[in-house]
């Protein structure tokens, strides 16, 4: 009697569910099933670990650095928009670099629109920094500033690199100065300038 009042009991479940209408028993034998406990798998927390995090784009650490080393940086045009954006901030309203009438009849360099010496030091910067200096960089000290040519709109330059002197400060052991020569080259390979920064930059 048992037997068959379970078996009556299991043909009324099945019939309700066809239908559609929700059923306890059927439900909870579905839920029971899902939280068993998964056999031969990892806990969920082991799945998602992750490798440390890397820092990209990180400057230099002087104290890998020697004397004699040399990098070279990647090429930067010099736009007219360039010309016109630091005219404009900085006030360099010289007809040199403002007037193109007296740029054709008076100006001694005729290869075309000629660029502050300013500017193309600020461009040099912003090739050399990010690669160099992001987030060992703490001071600019000093630099010697020596312009060799002239550089005009439409021009794409470099920076050529050699560390010259390394110094630990006296007052931090974790802090260096840093003195490097910059040859900036245009993409004739003519130099036309060459500055020798003194940073001080933090080690690692």
């Amino acid at each position: 009697m048992a037997v068959a009042a379970r078996w009556d009991t299991l043909k009324s479940t099945s019939t309700w569910a066809k239908r559609g209408v929700s059923n306890a028993p059927i439900a909870a034998g579905f839920t029971s099933y899902a939280k068993a406990p998964r056999v031969g798998l990892a806990p969920p927390r082991m799945l998602i670990e992750r490798a440390a995090v890397k820092q990209l784009g990180e400057g230099w650490n002087w104290r890998e650095l020697k004397v004699g080393d040399r990098f070279i940086t990647y090429g930067r045009t010099l736009f007219e928009a360039d010309l016109l954006n630091f005219v404009t901030l900085c006030g360099f309203s010289e007809e040199l670099f403002t007037n193109k009438e007296y740029i054709q009849s008076h100006a001694p360099m005729r290869g075309g629109h000629p660029v502050p010496g300013a500017l193309v030091f600020s461009i040099a910067e912003g090739v050399v920094i990010p690669t160099t200096l992001q987030g060992s960089g703490l001071a600019f000290l000093s630099m010697g500033f020596d312009i060799k040519g002239p550089t005009y709109v439409g021009d794409t330059i470099h920076v050529e690199i050699e560390v010259s002197e390394i110094k630990p400060t006296s007052k931090d052991a974790a802090r260096a100065l840093v003195r490097t020569t910059n040859i900036v080259k245009n993409q004739k390979g003519e130099i036309v300038l060459i500055y020798t920064p003194l940073r001080m930059l933090q080690g690692r």
